[in-house]
């Protein structure tokens, strides 16, 4: 299995106030900076790098999310090292891209990171269970490099067609997508890959399986204990919680 290290390390954990100087979420220097360029934040302190909104946004984000608010490591979730990170999904993507659209979309609590060794070795026992989901049923997979060109794709078209309509912390992990495929973020890229004319087609295996879940904070719960009793991590983020639902409303 082809696994991507990460480039960069993905937690810088900059800040993002409200006008009122409430702290909203953390983000990237990519992202924080997005919002200064275009004259929509101020920088207020450098350490930690935050900045402060200067217009009144829609809601607060995550304020009243510990999980979010908090620094994160960037480390491997398992062993505590620092080096060939991944990102890996507790919820497989392979199940959770059939998950009605207002839950899938909110997915940053269930990507975590783990170094190439150990995400090799939580796959094997992973494959096992997903097995015995969908009943040993046979799955014809596409490349892995595939993939990430398809997930590139749809990222860019969807940034394309609904950029004004997409909430920033789903514009930002669509953004994460294409730079994971094309190694960059620009303008663009985005429009070299929306306008590709890819196809690919797909097992429907994991759909049906998916029609057939009765809780979907159930399923995930189920796929994070099975990553915690498997791996035993002791880096797990603070406030990282097996029982957080999927369905819960922020205010």
């Amino acid at each position: 299995m082809h696994l991507p290290t990460l480039k960069t390390p993905p937690y810088s954990n900059c800040k993002m106030l409200s006008p009122d100087g409430i702290l909203m979420c953390r983000m990237s220097r990519r992202r924080v900076d997005w919002y200064v360029t275009q004259g929509l934040a101020k920088v207020v302190d450098h350490n930690p790098y935050t900045i402060q909104l200067i217009f009144q946004p829609g809601g607060l984000g995550n304020h009243n999310d510990k999980y979010y608010l908090a620094d994160k490591e960037n480390i491997c979730v398992v062993c505590g090292q620092n080096e060939e990170l991944t990102k890996h999904h507790v919820l497989p993507r392979c199940f959770r891209k059939y998950f009605p659209n207002h839950i899938k979309n909110d997915n940053s609590h269930d990507v975590l990171l783990l170094c190439f060794r150990c995400h090799e070795a939580y796959e094997i026992h992973a494959y096992q269970l997903k097995m015995k989901i969908i009943g040993n049923k046979r799955v014809t997979y596409i490349r892995d490099e595939d993939k990430n060109k398809i997930n590139a794709i749809k990222s860019a078209r969807t940034l394309l067609r609904h950029a004004d309509e997409i909430p920033d912390d789903r514009a930002f992990n669509l953004m994460l997508k294409i730079e994971e495929y094309a190694g960059d973020y620009n303008d663009e890229i985005v429009r070299t890959l929306a306008n590709d004319t890819a196809k690919y087609h797909e097992t429907t295996v994991w759909k049906d399986a998916v029609n057939n879940i009765r809780d979907y904070n159930e399923f995930t719960r189920m796929w994070r204990e099975h990553f915690i009793e498997t791996m035993n991590p002791k880096h797990l983020p603070a406030y990282w919680d097996k029982s957080k639902r999927l369905l819960e409303t922020r205010v």
